[in-house]
């Protein structure tokens, strides 16, 4: 059984190596991932591809020129623009509504850390998110496999896709290793985890 059929259960519970916390992943809304992907064209529109003149028999004819230098730079600069910003839609949604955690078994961990830092939210999902950013969620590697894990839950029916997703959760796993000491969501370009998915 492939690790992606196992996540038809609904949910898959997810130890974190860094900092040992045990979290519970649930699928990505698929509707709120095709808007975020909608919302993202219309940030960033596809660059308009320029027309170069060609011989004919009759005459010329202007056709596409998908190879022109500045058109293939300026197109990589907005797929990277369109990527970043989606990614950062995709990990504030993920924290609120597809990551939980029991909170009453790191009461002591908040406490010590409102000591250091500032208090945490009372609102009860501002503080789970607040926990899982502060503390349980640590290395960038980390942040990629809990989107990976979700979305794979959420496309678990198309095979194109969560063959897609298994094989960025093995890319991850090797990273993992190499960014190990990094603090949090920011970092390099991002891994492109998302699946190419039809707006309805």
């Amino acid at each position: 059984m492939t690790k992606a059929r196992e996540l038809l259960k609904g949910y898959e519970i997810h130890k974190l190596g860094s900092s040992g916390v045990t979290v519970k992943i649930l699928p990505f809304p698929a509707r709120l991932y095709e808007d975020i992907q909608a919302e993202a064209l219309k940030e960033f529109p596809e660059v308009e591809v320029p027309l170069k003149t060609i011989k004919v028999l009759d005459g010329t004819e202007e056709v596409e020129n998908p190879t022109d230098p500045g058109y293939v730079e300026q197109k990589r600069a907005r797929d990277r623009e369109r990527k970043t910003w989606t990614s950062e839609k995709l990990l504030t949604y993920l924290l609120d509504f597809c990551i939980q955690v029991d909170l009453k078994k790191w009461e002591k961990v908040m406490r010590r850390l409102e000591k250091a830092l500032v208090p945490f939210s009372k609102d009860s999902d501002e503080r789970r998110v607040e926990f899982l950013t502060r503390y349980a969620i640590v290395t960038k590697s980390e942040y990629e496999m809990l989107l990976i894990k979700s979305l794979a839950q959420t496309y678990i029916d198309n095979p194109e896709v969560a063959a897609r997703l298994e094989t960025f959760q093995r890319e991850v796993e090797r990273a993992a290793d190499i960014d190990a000491d990094a603090s949090g969501a920011d970092g390099d370009e991002r891994l492109d985890v998302q699946p190419e998915v039809e707006a309805t």
